[in-house]
């Protein structure tokens, strides 16, 4: 409507027209989005000073004995403002915990101003705590270090036969730093942590089949980790006393891509090799299927692992 001098519902219409989640964060915030008042413009009748945001305490509460103020903008003649406030609390899977908010605008005369309806939105902790770290496992025990996530909540601690979740069988929680795992034997141990919003993060992986000091018994590769991968992955093995190791690459059509190791003396004991995703020549490698062979004088195995773009 068009403002003529006549102070009516029309110019002094002030409405929010989104609230929504702040994406990529902890949770807790939202960005709300309002229009201006009709009066944030030049006019002979008031002058809009700025913007106060308030949000709901108790949905039962008259303003503003139910509202908490959380912030105030100046007025410039926008034509939409934007304000990033807290939430009372995010929403889970347990279940959407709206924010309720409304907007005032001020003039110089503190009893003047225009408030907008009521509007609402929810928060949500879009960020999974980070990956446990120095897991070692000791006669039964698995062992690790806690992340230093603040919104951390418990580990959960599954077995597996490939290293990863894929499959993998549920052990237990704990909100400690270790668990016994002495019970059915499984190739590979898993650790994962959960926030409050119940955000599981990725799984930081041990072998299972034996402790850290024991002596492998055969030449044997224990899988690429991750698998897929972009744009490196850990190859590891395991090597029963000091062996000369090759471990070269192959693409899908058998062609040969770089070498890892090639003629080197290995030490007993578990090992890791990296690769980049690059062949030979330094250049990356194409998406798709690879494989990795491991061998000495007289014993090879062989893997496959899939690298993405």
């Amino acid at each position: 409507d068009d403002c003529d001098g006549e102070v009516d519902e029309g110019c002094q219409e002030l409405e929010i027209f989104s609230v929504q989640d702040m994406s990529g964060d902890q949770g807790r915030s939202v960005r709300l989005n309002w229009n201006r008042s009709e009066y944030d413009t030049p006019n002979p009748f008031f002058t809009i000073t700025g913007y106060g945001i308030y949000r709901q305490i108790d949905p039962s509460g008259e303003k503003l004995d139910g509202w908490d103020s959380v912030g105030w903008i100046a007025a410039h003649g926008d034509s939409i403002y934007n304000f990033v406030s807290s939430t009372t609390c995010d929403s889970t899977d347990a279940g959407i915990c709206w924010s309720v908010f409304f907007i005032r605008a001020t003039t110089a005369d503190p009893f003047q101003f225009f408030d907008s309806a009521p509007d609402s939105g929810y928060s949500i902790d879009n960020l999974a705590p980070s990956v446990p770290t120095g897991l070692v496992l000791v006669d039964g025990t698995l062992n690790w270090d806690a992340p230093v996530d603040v919104d951390f909540d418990y580990f959960s601690v599954y077995g597996s036969d490939a290293p990863n979740l894929e499959g993998a069988t549920l052990m237990g929680h704990t909100t400690g730093k270790s668990m016994d795992v002495s019970g059915p034997g499984h190739a590979y141990l898993l650790v994962t942590a959960t926030d409050y919003a119940g955000n599981e993060g990725e799984a930081a992986v041990a072998d299972g089949v034996t402790g850290v000091d024991a002596v492998p018994s055969a030449l044997r590769l224990l899988g690429a980790v991750p698998n897929p991968f972009n744009p490196k992955t850990t190859i590891r093995f395991e090597v029963p006393g000091e062996r000369v190791l090759d471990l070269r690459i192959y693409d899908a059509s058998g062609r040969f891509v770089r070498d890892l190791l090639r003629g080197e003396r290995v030490p007993v004991g578990r090992h890791g090799a990296e690769w980049d995703g690059r062949d030979a020549s330094g250049r990356m490698a194409a998406a798709g299927v690879y494989f990795y062979r491991l061998s000495s004088e007289t014993v090879a195995d062989v893997g496959r692992m899939v690298l993405v773009k």
